[in-house]
């Protein structure tokens, strides 16, 4: 099942919206703002075309975007798409292979929701490290962290940047001793 959400939520897209109206018209042209786009990537083929056709969809009128995923994949095809979208003229994208092995003690989905067991939030949470690690060492402006279950609006990152919030981050609720988590952010990188 393919989360779709935008801006992690209509009232923040909304407010976006309204803030941002007619903004990326009158912006000075300077230089473009360095955006490192990652995500730790394990996704049947079917969600993980949707979630990188969205990424292809992104605008960058006033960024460049950068991408960096953990290849954390079991399925073959969904490798391919991964190297596919990164063998695109003009752009920079590294793929590492998942460093930690899985234990097994993965995540279950039921009906729209995903539940982590804390060994797997871990893991993930090591390959987000890394993608800061990554971030900040290539010196970018900001770092946009998405799961690759969603399916982004072309102008998402255009409307985080202009509504000049330093590091909104959102998530679901985390239930009882399972984690269900959403998380979509834009960090600006001298903030760390």
């Amino acid at each position: 099942m393919i989360k779709r959400v935008v801006f992690g939520g209509l009232f923040f897209a909304l407010l976006c919206g309204i803030f941002c109206q007619g903004y990326a018209q009158e912006r000075p042209s300077t230089e473009k703002k360095r955006i490192l786009v990652g995500s730790p990537v394990r996704q049947p083929p079917k969600i993980l075309r949707e979630f990188l056709d969205s990424l292809e969809r992104l605008e960058q009128t006033n960024c460049t975007l950068d991408f960096f995923f953990v290849d954390d994949n079991t399925d073959e095809t969904a490798r391919s798409l991964l190297h596919e979208f990164a063998q695109k003229k003009g752009r920079k994208c590294h793929i590492e292979k998942a460093f930690i092995k899985d234990s097994g003690s993965s995540y279950r989905v039921t009906e729209g929701k995903h539940h982590w067991k804390f060994e797997s939030v871990c893991r993930v949470g090591a390959f987000k490290n890394k993608i800061i690690e990554d971030a900040i060492q290539e010196r970018y402006d900001y770092l946009f962290l998405i799961d690759s279950d969603l399916v982004l609006h072309p102008h998402t990152i255009e409307q985080l940047l202009c509504a000049k919030v330093d590091s909104p981050v959102y998530s679901s609720p985390i239930e009882s001793n399972e984690f269900d988590c959403i998380f979509v952010g834009i960090l600006k990188m001298n903030k760390i």
